[in-house]
């Protein structure tokens, strides 16, 4: 009788691969909380130009956001990568700390009693964010996803 190889990982592959994973979470969490700072800035400034209409904290929140999710999303895939080959999944299933993030500090906004005034910033910073987001996964499936066919 013949023994087959097992098919799949081994155990020490898997807690290899939960270890990048980690690391990799990390990074990327450090890389986007640095680049979520000029993220918030540049979104202030490109609102109204640096000239404070009362939104400055909407915005800048946005900004920092959207930037946050791309460098996370592209830094998480990229060392990732480094480890082994990855699939689309890798960095969409990477967005969803970052979209899980926007909804906690949208659900704290909606206690907020000028939240109607605020609904059309934070309207448009899930379009932004969604924007930033899925822009990381194409980028990161032009450089690092393995290629079907």
């Amino acid at each position: 009788m013949k023994f087959m190889k097992p098919v799949g990982e081994t155990p020490g592959q898997i807690r290899d691969t939960i270890t990048v994973a980690l690391v990799a979470s990390m990074v990327a969490l450090a890389s986007a909380l640095v680049a979520s700072v000029p993220g918030g800035v540049l979104g202030i400034y490109l609102y109204d130009r640096g000239m404070s209409k009362g939104n400055d904290i909407a915005v800048g929140m946005i900004g920092a956001l959207a930037a946050g999710t791309f460098v996370f999303v592209t830094v998480f895939a990229w060392l990732n990568n480094k480890h082994h080959k990855i699939g689309w999944r890798t960095p969409a299933i990477a967005l969803i700390p970052c979209f899980a993030l926007a909804a906690a500090l949208t659900w704290l906004e909606r206690m907020d009693p000028d939240y109607p005034y605020y609904s059309d910033f934070v309207f448009a910073g899930w379009v932004v964010i969604l924007v930033c987001g899925l822009l990381a996964v194409y980028v990161c499936s032009r450089f690092a996803t393995r290629r079907s066919g």
